[in-house]
């Protein structure tokens, strides 16, 4: 993945306010929700959108690993990824979803993720209603998105608050999305946030803090039967019930 570096892109990393094309666009217009990108019929470019980064997120960084897992301190935010996993925003914005995801700090009123670190939840792509994929993040760089997995997983959110909001459209660039990442890095499962807890003992899990884990809902069995089906040629490990 090209990501646009500070020395070769200053000014459009300081405007986080700009969309930068990573992968040539085509053409462009305005969407439902007033965000410019192209088409989604042919949505096969990802928008570079970067959240926030710099000193003070590595510094909120080390001090999350440094309680959940002391053996990536060495490697501070670079991740070797080997885990996709998929999630819902639990939003209807694509735009809303970024605005979330830009602050550097968790909210003070989510009280159990607040106290077990300040670093604000992340993701590295969302993925609109109309199929558009966008990046916060480079894809070796942590985000928090799945408790025992920041370490060692891409985050991809599509936006949506329940599994009847999801689309053919962000079905088919989940698939074509998780299918470039498996050309870059080496990747060997995908599951969904609903399944994390299933990879607790793997190697790909960290998290040292004795109790700390959550259940999710997103993105539901019959989105992820629906993405491993596309993705059999794969030969991925399987899902969780799959080789560990």
């Amino acid at each position: 993945m090209l990501w646009p570096s500070k020395a070769s892109h200053p000014r459009r990393l300081r405007d986080s306010a700009r969309w930068l094309v990573i992968l040539g666009a085509l053409s462009w217009g305005p969407s439902a929700d007033g965000l410019a990108r192209e088409p989604a019929e042919s949505a096969r470019t990802i928008l570079a959108r970067p959240v926030t980064q710099g000193p003070q997120r590595e510094a909120l960084v080390q001090a999350y690993l440094h309680a959940h897992c002391p053996r990536q301190l060495a490697s501070g935010s670079r991740i070797t990824p080997r885990v996709v996993v998929i999630h819902w925003t639990g939003g209807r914005s694509l735009e809303g979803a970024w605005r979330y995801f830009n602050r550097l700090e968790a909210e003070p009123g989510r009280a159990e993720l607040f106290r077990q670190g300040r670093l604000n939840v992340g993701t590295h792509f969302l993925v609109g209603t109309d199929g558009a994929v966008v990046q916060l993040l480079p894809e070796d760089v942590l985000a928090r998105h799945a408790i025992g997995l920041n370490t060692s997983a891409i985050g991809i959110d599509m936006v949506g608050r329940r599994a009847q909001d999801l689309t053919d459209a962000q079905l088919d660039s989940v698939t074509w999305l998780v299918r470039q990442l498996a050309t870059r890095h080496p990747i060997r499962q995908v599951v969904g946030h609903h399944e994390t807890h299933l990879l607790e003992g793997s190697d790909a899990w960290c998290e040292d803090v004795p109790g700390y884990r959550s259940r999710k809902p997103d993105p539901g069995p019959d989105f992820m039967r629906r993405l491993r089906a596309r993705l059999a040629d794969l030969a991925l490990d399987g899902g969780p019930g799959g080789r560990r």
